[in-house]
């Protein structure tokens, strides 16, 4: 294997630089390296941010690498991804969630976004439906408008959590089984108490209040399962994650 003492000498480098970060127009290292620093205002980190990234000891984040001097030519954001409001219960809520994730990924952003607030699967609702759907069934919405809104050639990328104490979980950790989310990565948010529970083999409540209409929804399940379910899922599709909430 060719060794190279430039980043910007090594073939793959040089094709990825060409794929993701260039601008029409541009053809060189130096011509993205003087675009990025360009957005700098003093000149001191200006210079020290182009040695950087010549020496390829640092570089700024890729949205941050193609967004900078994009101004004045096309919509592109500077952040790799933004942590969401979570969305209400609610259809106007979960539906401008989703008008402000296309948003963000036109110009080139992920999203995350945690789906513990809706209604369970099957709980009382106050429209012709009767029931919901749950909070699962709305993660195919999100991921369909990450597949369908994209810039220069990338996927919306979305991760999704969604509370360990919440009805819907186990539904939620097998989801890979039975969908192709090619938009998005899911997430168990973990909290202390469950833990506990897992270490101790005790049983563990999911629940959940509907305030719009007083429902209250509480099942019952052995932590250590849920927990071995989890990290089978994980071996077998690399999801659901684990982010630990009180860490």
């Amino acid at each position: 294997m060719e060794n190279y003492k430039n980043w910007y000498e090594n073939p793959l480098c040089v094709n990825i630089m060409k794929k993701k970060y260039l601008h029409k127009g541009e053809e060189t290292h130096m011509d993205l390296i003087d675009r990025v620093c360009s957005v700098m205002q003093e000149d001191d980190l200006k210079e020290d941010l182009k040695t950087l990234m010549l020496e390829g000891t640092f570089f700024p984040g890729g949205r941050s690498l193609y967004g900078a001097g994009s101004k004045g030519k096309f919509n592109a954001t500077m952040s790799n991804c933004y942590i969401m409001k979570s969305p209400e219960d609610s259809l106007d809520s979960i539906y401008e969630t989703n008008k402000l994730m296309a948003k963000i990924f036109k110009s080139g952003g992920g999203i995350g976004v945690d789906v513990s607030k809706l209604r369970p699967n099957g709980a009382k609702t106050n429209n012709a439906a009767r029931t919901s759907t749950g909070a699962v069934s709305f993660i195919n919405l999100f991921n369909t408008t990450g597949e369908i809104i994209g810039f220069h050639g990338r996927r919306g990328a979305t991760l999704v959590g969604l509370s360990i104490n919440h009805p819907d979980i186990e539904e939620f950790v097998n989801l890979r089984e039975s969908k192709d989310l090619k938009a998005m990565n899911i997430s168990c948010l973990i909290d202390d108490e469950f833990m506990e529970a897992v270490k101790a083999d005790k049983e563990y409540e999911l629940h959940f209040h509907v305030e719009a209409t007083g429902e209250d929804i509480t099942k019952k399940i052995k932590a250590k399962d849920l927990y071995h379910r989890i990290c089978e899922m994980n071996w077998d599709y690399g999801d659901p994650g684990m982010l630990f909430m009180n860490a």
